[in-house]
Formats: structure tokens, C-alpha cells, sequence
């Protein structure tokens, strides 16, 4: 879902809908194709908590926003209504962090809802399936996590690095905007500046980024074991590239 407004103000648009029509809620908490666009809470409850109370579902992908991508072990806990438990959704969709590189995929749902699944004799088929191997290190990979704290550290460096990009954004004109949440982050660039420049004066200094040169950003979606000294590194080489587009 794209950021449709920062406030509810949009909300009134949607009171037409007959929400009972509808079978499920699907929600990816931000990452948005890359562009790191956050939902705004107040749409996000409104639509959710409609279509919870006319018996639909609440479906959630983590796939790229879960195991402490946003700052939260899931995206879907800076919204209200979804991180209380009778909102809790029914249905999260995992992968990616769940295997720290191993390919693994999975599905959390809600009890009831497993057991009526299981009862109907469904089955689902894919490359990764009954794969014990698999299954041994995402449980490894959850229990390093907690132990670890690596979530909260991760939101901790994220905002670290925000503050960074944002003193270099107060002395630079190519810098339109940074979002992010956690370590999920965006910097987008102004029109006529070179993303892939940008990518290529970073990679020339040791520091490897996503980017789009169609959107103009620079994508930084960094581990979640980055230290302080990483992200200083990543910044400075991030206002060199920046000052010599500048001619300084």
C-alpha cells in the first residue's frame, strides 16, 4: 500500500465502501516497491478495523519489513490496532530475515484458522517445503535475534543514521527527502541527479547500496549488526560523493 497521507484525511473517501464485499485486509508495512512509503496509521487502523468488524481477514506481508527490518520485530506493530491482540492479524507472511540468507519462507496464522485449513486437507507446494533443514536454522536464526537484541540495536543505529543523513541533507542541495524506519531507509534525491552516479561514487569508496535511477534514490537497507563506525564511514563517503558533484 502507498502513503496516501500523512493524516486520516483521506479516510472519508472510503466510508462509501461496503467493507462486508470484502474478504481480507492485505498490508505490507512500507517497504513499497523499495521506496520505503509508510502508511499512515490512522488509514491503516480505519481499513483495517473495517474490514476486521465485518468478519474479514487480516493479512500481513512481513516478508521484507519482518524480523526487525523497521526498527520491530514486524512492521505491522507500529500500527495500533494490528499490535493489539484482538487485532492481531490472522494471517503473516515471513521469509527473507527468517533464514538470514538461508531461502526459507513461512506463514504464521492465527489457531483456528490453521486448524480449519488442515481439516479441509489443503496443501500447498513449493521449492522449500518440508525442508528440516531450513526450518533448524530460521529457529537458530530467531534465537541469535533475541539474544542478541539485535532488534532494538538495529532501530537504534537507523536512527542514528537518519540523524546522520539529515546534517548532510541541511548543507546539500541534491537531498529532497529521507524516510525510513529501523533500518529500512531512503534518501531520495532531487530531479536531475544521478542515483546511479551517486551508487557508483559510493561503490568506488567501499560502500555497496541499492538505488533507482528511474526514482532517484538511494536505497539503504543495511544489516542489522551495523555499528556506529559503519554508518560514520557510510556517511562521509556519502558527502564526498556529494561534494564533488557540488565541484567542491
Amino acid at each position: 500500500m502507498k502513503d496516501i497521507g500523512r493524516d486520516c484525511s483521506s479516510c472519508g473517501r472510503y466510508n462509501h465502501l461496503d467493507f462486508s464485499q470484502y474478504a481480507s485486509f492485505v498490508f505490507e508495512p512500507g517497504n513499497s516497491g523499495g521506496m520505503v512509503l509508510l502508511p499512515p496509521e490512522r488509514l491503516v487502523n480505519f481499513l483495517a478495523g473495517n474490514v476486521r468488524a465485518a468478519g474479514g481477514l487480516l493479512v500481513v506481508n512481513e516478508v521484507t519489513t519482518g524480523f526487525g527490518r523497521t526498527g520491530k520485530w514486524f512492521g505491522f506493530q507500529h500500527y495500533g490496532f494490528l499490535n493489539s491482540v484482538t487485532g492481531a492479524p490472522d494471517f503473516i507472511a515471513l521469509g527473507k530475515g527468517l533464514g538470514n540468507g538461508y531461502p526459507i519462507s513461512a506463514v504464521l496464522a492465527r489457531e483456528s484458522l490453521a486448524v480449519a485449513a488442515e481439516k479441509t486437507g489443503f496443501r500447498y507446494v513449493q521449492s522449500h517445503i518440508d525442508d528440516p533443514m531450513g526450518c533448524r536454522i530460521a529457529r537458530e536464526v530467531v534465537s541469535v535475534m533475541a539474544k542478541g537484541n539485535w532488534v532494538l540495536k538495529g532501530s537504534e543505529m537507523g536512527e542514528y543514521l537518519r540523524s546522520r543523513l539529515a546534517d548532510i541533507a541541511a548543507g546539500n542541495k541534491y537531498i529532497k527527502e529521507i524516510r525510513g524506519r529501523g533500518m529500512m531507509n531512503v534518501v531520495m534525491l532531487e530531479s536531475g541527479v544521478s542515483a546511479g552516479a551517486i551508487f557508483k561514487g559510493l561503490l568506488e569508496r567501499g560502500y555497496f547500496c541499492g538505488y533507482s535511477e528511474q526514482l532517484s534514490f538511494i536505497h539503504l537497507y543495511a544489516p542489522l549488526i551495523i555499528s556506529r563506525e559503519d554508518v560514520d564511514g557510510f556517511c562521509s563517503a556519502f558527502e564526498q560523493v556529494l561534494d564533488i558533484r557540488d565541484g567542491s
